[in-house]
């Protein structure tokens, strides 16, 4: 009896695997959905500051000596978006199968699982464990006073470890998520074969 219990089991997760069960279409929304918010956001936000910053040095309204403090923030700036994409990259791949696969479908629970906890990860990488060092030079060049540079280290460690708690209970949500949509998985799951075993029977008629 548990080996046929198991058996079941076993046959309903191949088939929630299967190409056939997936959405073709969720997979390419989730994908944009990923590339909105890991490339399309942090690159449009770098030239927005990127550009503003440009028009005040070429229009001339900034004071000369500030030009290098702004540059240099900018190029801090472009330095994280870079960071940032290149650590979402993973994020893109996960985007496909999370759509992919439906809700209340078996496959789509260790794609959640990943997804969470990569994202995690990716905040303690990103912020180095939530420690960011902003770096400015020539700050001050006067003949009273000459500051060469300033180094400023802000500690956002509580903010970030916090996110990672959301991130892992996130992970954990989808043992619920699939708990809670499993019957209407099921049941659109055999309207599916139905209409499939429909067109089978009207092209061999």
């Amino acid at each position: 009896m548990p080996e046929t219990h198991y058996g079941k089991r076993n046959e309903l997760v191949r088939k929630d695997f299967a190409f056939g069960s997936g959405d073709v279409g969720g997979a390419f929304c989730e994908l944009a959905k990923a590339l909105l918010i890991f490339m399309v956001v942090p690159l449009s936000i770098y030239a927005l500051i990127s550009g503003v910053a440009d028009q005040a040095i070429a229009s001339g309204t900034m004071n000369p000596e500030t030009v290098s403090d702004v540059e240099e923030i900018v190029s801090t700036l472009w330095y994280y978006v870079r960071k940032f994409i290149r650590y979402s990259i993973p994020m893109l791949f996960l985007a496909v199968p999370i759509g992919f696969y439906s809700a209340g479908s078996y496959a789509k629970i260790p794609f959640r699982i990943i997804a969470a906890l990569y994202l995690a990860v990716l905040l303690i990488m990103f912020t180095n464990g939530g420690d960011i060092l902003i770096s400015l030079y020539n700050v001050i060049n006067t003949e009273q006073l000459i500051v060469n540079s300033v180094s400023v280290n802000i500690d956002i460690a509580p903010i970030i470890y916090m996110m990672v708690i959301i991130c892992i209970a996130k992970a954990f949500l989808s043992f619920a998520e699939f708990a809670g949509s499993r019957e209407k998985y099921l049941e659109d799951s055999m309207k599916k074969q139905q209409k499939a075993a429909g067109k089978s029977r009207k092209t061999t008629e």
